[in-house]
């Protein structure tokens, strides 16, 4: 079963675990990574995979979100990757 982890932005203004958004992971970079991709998918800023990185603190919480465990400060990086697709030419069509 995954730990929960709450995941707060420093760069946003978030103070604590409150202000942050919980994902279940396998460890500290998982959720912060989780948190990259719910924060540029949901801001539609994509800042974060467009080069800007993020301070963001990342703390484990118990099922009723209470720490249960030590914050740690990471930062948060992203990029932008090509993707390709092909498909095949009917003749006639």
């Amino acid at each position: 079963m995954a730990q929960r982890y709450a995941v707060h932005c420093t760069d946003l203004g978030h103070e604590c675990h409150e202000d942050g958004k919980v994902f279940g992971a396998v460890d500290y970079a998982d959720a912060a990574s989780q948190w990259a991709r719910h924060e540029d998918c949901n801001s539609a800023d994509y800042w974060i995979v467009g080069g800007e990185h993020a301070h963001v603190v990342v703390t484990p919480v118990d099922a009723d979100y209470r720490p249960n465990g030590e914050p740690k400060k990471m930062i948060v990086t992203g990029e932008s990757a090509p993707c390709y697709s092909a498909r095949l030419v009917v003749s006639g069509a």
